[in-house]
């Protein structure tokens, strides 16, 4: 249980690539720097909100379009307003509606809110709550007792053990999620089949968008491990921007691309933007760290997974991406000489690139996903640390960022 814990985090920073050997660089135009200044930070020791706003074991922050910020802690969503002062408390511990019983792990609770304002909370990997602009409780679902994902699963041919990595509610009555799950004839051993989803639902209906075979699960004799490599985030009227990292690339000689995936919800016609990128080597270091050997089952399985990563030989084009607004933000793997990340900047409306910009690894690293919100120029960064303080810190956006 220990290597499979410490080994699934992990899978999640170095999401499978392609095996290709031999790929062409390009020359990049320059990409802009230090393109963020701090606003102001709440918390820390000398933190002055009441005493039911303090942060204790915050997890998982959003803002929305009015500069609200929500932070997922003691059982309940604390509410602050644009200049980080005391707004409102949503939910408490409990059972009932709008309560939560479990803000239990390092990736949960999961807070989105969506262009039309809809509040979602993804308590655990299968519960989830909805909220109304207006911070009304809306619903409360349990998937595994969802009928039609039931349905969904046995049209597949699917095992019905949802776990679901993200999920956002666009509105009342529309969702999209992604989910893992295994062939239901080949569950166990090294020929396991693992899927990952990219599932729409409205009140009527469920099916899945895309259906792929995971390209990052690894078969280990202890058994495999893997991630859902679907990065995607909801785009106003109703659209939807999506990539599959093990898929929606191409890399060749000539040069290497990654694909993306605009998605009308209300037609559902798609159009595609193709963007060359600078693929980036695993370093012998990374590879290296995959060296557990307290037991002789751990040291064979490690030696799988540095050979695995050796064949695979480059991370995959984009880490994550996030919206904000028609703006897309696109982050890769690619850093310069402080540690910052390479990151280009689409207009989803008009699906043109506009520029690419260098973002601090706390804002663009996958492993901090949950600790950052990106909205109205804005960056909202929740700072956690073990056995210290908790703060919140608001960083402006240069503008030029936004081609403005």
């Amino acid at each position: 249980m220990h290597f499979k814990i410490y080994f699934s985090l992990l899978i999640f920073l170095f999401i499978y690539c392609s095996s290709e050997s031999d790929v062409a660089t390009f020359e990049q135009p320059p990409a802009l720097t230090d393109v963020l200044s701090l606003e102001w930070t709440f918390g820390g020791e000398d933190d002055t909100h009441k005493e039911e706003y303090l942060l204790a074991q915050p997890r998982g922050i959003a803002a929305n379009d009015k500069g609200d910020i929500f932070i997922g802690d003691e059982l309940s969503i604390k509410v602050f307003d644009k200049n980080g002062n005391e707004k409102r408390i949503i939910g408490r511990q409990g059972q009932g509606p709008g309560e939560f019983t479990s803000f239990m792990g390092i990736a949960w609770p999961k807070l989105y809110i969506s262009p039309e304002g809809f509040f979602t909370v993804l308590e655990k990997s299968d519960t989830y709550h909805v909220f109304s602009p207006e911070y009304l409780f809306l619903i409360k679902r349990n998937l595994r007792n969802n009928q039609k994902l039931k349905s969904l699963f046995k049209d597949f041919n699917l095992w019905a053990d949802p776990r679901v990595n993200d999920l956002i509610s666009v509105n009342k009555n529309e969702r999209i999620f992604t989910i893992s799950t295994t062939d239901i004839n080949k569950r166990r051993g090294l020929d396991k089949k693992v899927y990952d989803l990219l599932v729409y639902e409205n009140a009527d209906t469920m099916f899945a968008i895309k259906k792929l075979l995971s390209t990052s699960y690894i078969p280990l004799p202890s058994g495999g491990m893997g991630s859902i490599d679907f990065q995607w985030d909801l785009l106003p009227d109703s659209r939807l921007i999506y990539t599959h990292t093990g898929y929606d690339k191409q890399m060749n000689q000539s040069e290497s691309r990654y694909i993306l995936h605009i998605l009308s919800l209300e037609t559902f016609q798609e159009t595609l933007i193709s963007h060359t990128y600078i693929p980036i080597e695993f370093p012998d270091s990374l590879i290296n760290s995959y060296n557990w050997d307290r037991t002789p089952e751990e040291k064979r399985d490690a030696k799988i997974v540095r050979e695995h990563f050796k064949k695979i030989k480059y991370f995959a084009p984009i880490q994550k991406i996030i919206a904000d607004g028609n703006y897309v933000f696109i982050f890769t793997y690619q850093k310069n000489d402080k540690n910052d990340y390479f990151t280009d900047i689409f207009d989803a409306s008009t699906g043109k690139y506009l520029r690419s910009v260098y973002f601090p690894q706390w804002v663009a690293s996958f492993s901090y996903i949950d600790q950052i919100s990106i909205r109205g120029g804005y960056v909202y960064r929740l700072k956690s640390p073990r056995d210290e303080f908790a703060e919140v810190e608001k960083y402006k956006i240069d503008p030029a960022v936004y081609v403005k």
